[in-house]
């Protein structure tokens, strides 16, 4: 029987704390996250490994380290409103609960967006609700949002996504052009303008691109 709650110490202390995440509130959501539950049953074995798990052909978690790397630099204060674009199961939103006022998790997948209300209800999560969204259209009823994570590979957030950015706020993405090499991206929104910087060096699984430039 596997034993994931030694996987989930194991997760923390020998590749989060050393990949340098080592925020005292994020730890102690993922340490209290079962992240096993936000998988399907012939996924659940793989979800303390270090790297991404495709959930299906289209879809995956990322690979914890890069996810929560992003959030970090999202600099999320517990009076933020956050957006989390490609939430899949929910397991990202929930962790986002922990930082953020509120947390607003969309996916297109309507099974996807059901689980991750089962498993919010689980977890006595009360700051965050799942609706059905895309990475181009983002959810403009629930604007503007102090931080923004896109989950999705493109050459640039879509314009509609942008512009659901508060003034002050950070959208963090993944800009990848390729299945071997991206970068974790850092846009902010100051005075109406937009500045843009590389965190690190990442990749997702790339997939299919549509007319908007993104791959989905």
């Amino acid at each position: 029987m596997v034993d994931f709650s030694e996987q989930r110490k194991y997760m923390i202390d020998g590749n989060l704390r050393p990949g340098g995440v080592r925020d005292p509130v994020v730890l102690k959501a993922v340490g209290q996250i079962h992240r096993e539950n936000f998988l399907p049953e012939n996924l659940k074995a793989l979800a303390y490994i270090d790297d991404d798990i495709k959930l299906d052909k289209e879809n995956f978690l990322m690979r914890p380290n890069d996810l929560l790397r992003m959030i970090l630099a999202l600099q999320i204060q517990p009076s933020h409103k956050v957006l989390d674009v490609g939430c899949t199961t929910g397991y990202s939103s929930i962790i986002l609960s922990f930082l953020a006022g509120q947390v607003v998790g969309i996916d297109e997948k309507s099974d996807f967006l059901s689980h991750a209300r089962e498993l919010a209800d689980l977890e006595g999560i009360m700051n965050t609700k799942f609706v059905s969204g895309s990475a181009i259209s983002g959810c403009p009823n629930d604007a503007p949002y102090d931080a923004i994570l896109l989950q999705r590979a493109c050459l640039q957030p879509a314009q509609a996504l942008v512009e659901q950015l508060a003034e002050g706020g950070r959208l963090a993405f993944i800009k990848q052009t390729n299945e071997t090499f991206g970068q974790a991206c850092l846009l902010e929104k100051h005075h109406g303008q937009l500045s843009q910087r590389v965190l690190f060096e990442m990749c997702v699984p790339y997939f299919t691109q549509d007319n908007s430039g993104f791959k989905l």
